[in-house]
């Protein structure tokens, strides 16, 4: 079987300068080791509809196409333009892309745009991610510029199963789902425990999604290794597993996981958001069915709005403050009675970036679920900036209220 690498570099750069970093080298090496003969090595500078073309001869005479990346962001996006010209398939927005892509996705959703059929790699902490797709008989791989990124995301694609030679390798993979009230401390810990197993970890707030993979030409032991890494991610410190996705379904989502347990139940319920500014309700209105169980939400930011609407005593806002243990109690408390629900779910706090005291940094949550049981509340510091104190605190709601009907 026959190979071609082609590097893409910037519009301002000299082509004799391609493999500077040794990527190319590398490649041909992954690709010469899985049974692949290299027949063509090209650089590229970036331009309007040169790509196409390379990319169009070349899957006309080799069976792997590598495009290696060197030119950022817009080489991202004229690879993604290129291959959808090449299979003809057009480009679709991702949705699970999107999800994966965490803030990137605010900065600049394009990147979730991919060919029809085309499968997005997921890169390494801090690297670039990769495509891979087929075009007729040939697969076509793109990968960052740089030796150690190539590899990784070469050795997590369908290439080393569908090509190597011999017998094919067993390719296995799991995710999980972790809940983390300090996420970037149980993130640092589960890239140390899983660098040496194979392993990728994604952050989301206080969700923290853990990819694991195990490959062999032993399936036994492949999914041996597999549970090796399953069970050092599930005994995290700090981190809670609270689902396993299930491949080729749609991944689950914290409120939907807790909004599909409440409407299983007819478990009704009752938000009273502070800081959250209505957040939570934001979620749990994503889910088709929830007006069953969800009765109200109620934004009380000032104090007059929280005595006002959900009866909490001006004394105790007076004595300890409206982010505090006692506050929260009575909104929870309060919303439940004033709605007569099963459930009341409140969350107050400090998402910055002023207000924060020594006793009560910028940060401090409390969230409260009161209902049959009594009344649980816990008190919280999350890190980042405003929107990722809020996210964090609505997430956090979201997870003590599964707990507390049992969700996980």
């Amino acid at each position: 079987m026959h190979a071609e690498i082609i590097t893409l570099l910037p519009a301002h750069a000299d082509p004799a300068a391609a493999g500077r970093d040794g990527a190319a080298e590398r490649t041909s090496e992954l690709l010469a080791g899985a049974g692949l003969r290299v027949v063509s090595r090209r650089s590229l500078v970036l331009a309007s509809g040169i790509l196409e073309r390379a990319l169009a001869e070349a899957v006309a005479v080799a069976e792997m196409v590598v495009l290696l990346n060197g030119a950022g962001s817009a080489g991202e996006k004229a690879a993604r333009k290129a291959l959808a010209q090449v299979s003809g398939r057009g480009l679709v927005l991702k949705e699970e892309v999107l999800g994966r892509l965490g803030p990137e996705a605010g900065r600049d959703p394009s990147r979730a745009l991919l060919p029809r059929d085309a499968r997005w790699l997921e890169p390494r902490p801090g690297g670039r991610p990769g495509i891979w797709m087929e075009v007729g008989a040939a697969r076509i791989a793109v990968f960052p510029d740089h030796p150690g990124e190539a590899e990784y995301l070469w050795e997590r694609s369908p290439g080393p199963a569908l090509v190597g030679p011999g017998a094919p390798r067993s390719v296995q993979t799991r995710t999980v789902v972790m809940y983390a009230s300090r996420a970037d401390r149980v993130v640092r810990s589960l890239e140390r425990r899983l660098g040496p197993m194979g392993g990728r970890v994604l952050r989301q707030g206080c969700l923290v999604r853990v990819s694991v993979y195990a490959r062999g030409r032993d399936p036994e032991r492949a999914a041996e290794a597999l549970a090796r890494a399953c069970r050092a991610a599930a005994e995290t410190p700090g981190a809670e597993l609270l689902w396993e996705e299930e491949q080729g379904r749609p991944a689950p989502t914290l409120h939907g996981r807790v909004a599909s347990m409440l409407l299983e139940r007819g478990t009704t319920l009752a938000v009273a958001e502070s800081c959250t500014g209505g957040l939570i309700a934001c979620l749990l209105v994503e889910v088709p069915g929830i007006s069953a169980v969800l009765d109200r939400a109620v934004v009380t930011y000032s104090n007059a709005s929280k005595e006002d609407l959900l009866d909490v005593p001006g004394e105790v806002l007076a004595a300890h403050g409206a982010v505090s243990r006692p506050a929260a109690r009575a909104m929870a408390v309060g919303v439940r009675r004033r709605s007569g629900t099963d459930l009341g779910v409140a969350v107050t706090g400090i998402a910055g970036p002023s207000g924060g005291t020594p006793d009560k940094p910028v940060g401090t949550v409390f969230v409260a679920v009161d209902g049959p049981g009594g009344c649980e509340i816990t008190r919280h510091l999350f890190s980042g900036d405003r929107a990722a104190v809020r996210l964090q605190s609505a997430q956090t709601a979201l997870y003590r209220l599964g707990r507390y009907v049992g969700a996980w």
